[in-house]
Formats: C-alpha cells, sequence, structure tokens
C-alpha cells in the first residue's frame, strides 16, 4: 500500500476522538501546550506532561500495530526499537514551535508528520 493509505490507516485506527468529544479534535496548539505549559501549578504540570508523554506513547504504540498487524511499511523510523519518549516528544515540540501556521490542525497529524521528517526511513 502507499504510504498515503498507510498514514490515513494509521490515523484513523487507533487516535480518533472519542464519539463523546463531540467533534472536538486536540489540535497542535492544545498539545504545545499540554507539554511545555504555562502550567498553573504543579498539579497541572504533571497532568499535562504526563497526558504528552500518553499521547506520544499511544500514538508509537498504534504505529507499531499498524506496522506489525496490517504489515504495513513504517511511516517513520525511530532511533530504537522501544523508543525514547522524551527524545520523540523534544522532538515533537520544536517541529510544533517551528510551524506555528500548522497549530491550528489535528495534533496526532502534525505528530506524526514531526516524526516523519525527523525520523525518515532509509
Amino acid at each position: 500500500m502507499t504510504r498515503a493509505l498507510a498514514l490515513m490507516l494509521f490515523v484513523g485506527l487507533g487516535i480518533a476522538p472519542p464519539a463523546s468529544a463531540q467533534g472536538y479534535s486536540l489540535t497542535g496548539s492544545d498539545f504545545l501546550r499540554r507539554c511545555e505549559g504555562p502550567y498553573r501549578n504543579d498539579v497541572e504540570k504533571l497532568a499535562y506532561s504526563s497526558f504528552c508523554t500518553g499521547y506520544l506513547q499511544g500514538l508509537q504504540q498504534m504505529h507499531h500495530v499498524v506496522i506489525d498487524f496490517y504489515k504495513f511499511k513504517p511511516l517513520y523510523c525511530e532511533p530504537t526499537a522501544t523508543g525514547n519518549y522524551d527524545q520523540l516528544e523534544r522532538v515533537v515540540v520544536k517541529w510544533l514551535r517551528n510551524n506555528p501556521e500548522q497549530l491550528h490542525r489535528d495534533a496526532r497529524i502534525l505528530v506524526t508528520r514531526a516524526l516523519m521528517e525527523a525520523f525518515p526511513c532509509q
């Protein structure tokens, strides 16, 4: 299958917002705010930074499910088999900061794009 079809399946299979979200989609701006603040207090910092890491872990795990289960070629090739989420978070945050004109778009697309650009498969 083509990379575009793989990307559509990857994004559509496991990262879609729940039906109760009533059409809400996490934007790049929302994701960036959760990953780097500003935070009102330590509790918010812990909650949002945990969300950021968890979101990346979920996206990363879904990427591997699509690769393993559907036998698609990877969209990106992270530097280690298990993934270093601190590094992935820094890469994504840097990409979002460097592309502010994209922040209104869906976070799952932007995060995937950032990882594809940072870690292309050879």
